[in-house]
């Protein structure tokens, strides 16, 4: 048998070289697959892999309305209801609003911090909300700033706080805080798209800029702009704060399930836990107020006392001062606390203060919250307290001057006074031993920190 003679046609050799050419197209396009894979895990995966303002610039979405867009001068901002810019710091979540030229990159807390009353006619670097955020030479002041753990991250955060009567036409060139906090401007609220945009987070929160008649405005909870109506008025305040240019990313890809993160923190005892975090105890749920100078963990409850599945309230007692003799005082350092379980292993005492409004709308916290204290195990907030929000008819340790028979409670968006043989909610606080082991848990509402058993069981 003769072997056949292989023949090379023309119509053989554009095949071949058409199938080679094929395989070496497949082969590049599937060799930069591997590259942007390897490349996007080191982004999100890798301890420093970048600095985080270029990721966020690198991965721009430009076939999306909802997407960091390049600004005229060379600035970046989020517009609309984007999903990736959530970034977690300090223990708290907060979502991105910009890059600056300097690449520092600006943020704002997803949720209200606390609620307080904003009702003084002045800028508003003087007054005290921003005193409240920042440190200062002033007795008592900065106390969201001493609770920051990564504080080396931040710069002096530049926010417009001019006083703003045309929407369309203000340059924000007359006063700038340049504090480490802030408020969210009438401008950058805006910029990212108002109403429309994912700062419309369903709260009532202020804003730093003021109309021409003193008063400060307002995004309520529709995400409405508005101005205050009343001194009384006590809702959200939502920190701002500027990372600077060298921040990187330790994990995340910038989702709500997955923030940025910049640092790993080893949780391992009460101490460790970062402030806003959730923490179980006795069955119930409560977050973390502060460390205190001892070291212990101030916890105040998430919720308010419930009893039979409604609110439970109390009077507050036969006079308009905390006293463990009668009323609330008495009844949360008796039968409230007889309810937490082997409470002397771990609570620790404290000494709580509270104070007095002098007048109705001058509610400084720096002249109210310190003229009193009590030494009790369990208290109830004064109005410099973080964590306020959420809650309807609370005691706050406030009372007035007008009658003996007056306290405070903060209702419907406005501190209010009642009498004191009158019902109100309760949210307890307490101080937990910083010593007591976490065993599980990760600090979020759906996943507290457990704490250890400790005590005779």
């Amino acid at each position: 048998m003769t072997k056949k003679k292989f023949r090379m046609t023309k119509e053989k050799r554009f095949q071949i070289v058409n199938t080679l050419l094929i395989v070496g197209i497949l082969a590049v396009y599937l060799g930069r697959l591997i590259y942007f894979r390897d490349k996007y895990n080191k982004i999100y995966q890798s301890a420093s892999y970048a600095f985080l303002s270029t990721i966020l610039i690198d991965r721009i979405d430009y076939g999306s309305a909802d997407r960091l867009v390049e600004n005229e001068d060379g600035t970046y901002t989020f517009v609309g209801n984007v999903t990736n810019n959530y970034i977690s710091f300090s223990g708290n979540l907060y979502r991105i609003i910009s890059i600056d030229a300097n690449n520092n990159i600006k943020i704002i807390a997803e949720e209200s911090i606390t609620v307080m009353p904003l009702f003084e006619k002045d800028v508003f670097y003087n007054t005290s909300i921003s005193q409240w955020l920042n440190k200062s030479e002033l007795e008592n002041s900065g106390i969201y700033e001493k609770i920051v753990k990564n504080s080396n991250f931040l710069v002096a955060n530049s926010s417009c706080v001019c006083q703003i009567d045309n929407f369309e036409e203000h340059t924000c060139s007359e006063e700038l805080d340049l504090n480490k906090f802030s408020l969210l401007s009438l401008k950058e609220y805006l910029a990212a798209g108002g109403q429309k945009s994912y700062l419309n987070n369903g709260e009532s929160f202020w804003l730093g800029n003021r109309n021409s008649e003193d008063k400060y405005y307002l995004v309520n909870e529709e995400g409405a702009i508005g101005v205050s109506y009343s001194a009384s008025l006590t809702i959200g305040v939502r920190p701002v704060l500027t990372l600077n240019s060298s921040t990187t990313a330790n994990s995340g890809d910038g989702t709500k399930e997955n923030p940025f993160v910049l640092m790993d923190t080893k949780i391992e005892k009460a101490m460790d836990a970062a402030v806003g975090s959730y923490v179980q105890y006795s069955g119930l749920k409560w977050r973390v107020e502060s460390i205190d100078g001892d070291r212990n963990v101030i916890l105040i409850m998430a919720d308010v006392i419930r009893k039979d599945g409604a609110d439970y309230s109390v009077e507050f007692g036969s006079d308009n001062h905390f006293t463990l003799e009668s009323g609330l005082g008495y009844y949360l350092n008796n039968d409230f606390l007889a309810e937490l379980e082997n409470y002397e292993d771990y609570l620790v005492i404290k000494t709580w203060t509270y104070g007095t409004f002098t007048s109705i709308g001058e509610y400084d916290y720096r002249e109210s919250c310190y003229s009193d204290t009590v030494e009790c195990y369990v208290a109830i907030p004064n109005i410099s307290f973080k964590h306020l929000k959420g809650n309807e008819n609370i005691f706050v340790a406030h009372n007035g001057t007008q009658s003996n028979r007056l306290v405070c409670v903060i209702n419907e968006d406005i501190l209010k006074y009642i009498q004191i043989d009158e019902k109100a909610n309760v949210k307890p606080v307490i101080c937990l031993n910083g010593q007591i082991m976490i065993t599980s848990g990760t600090g979020k509402i759906d996943d507290p920190f457990i704490l250890e058993v400790v005590g005779n069981e």
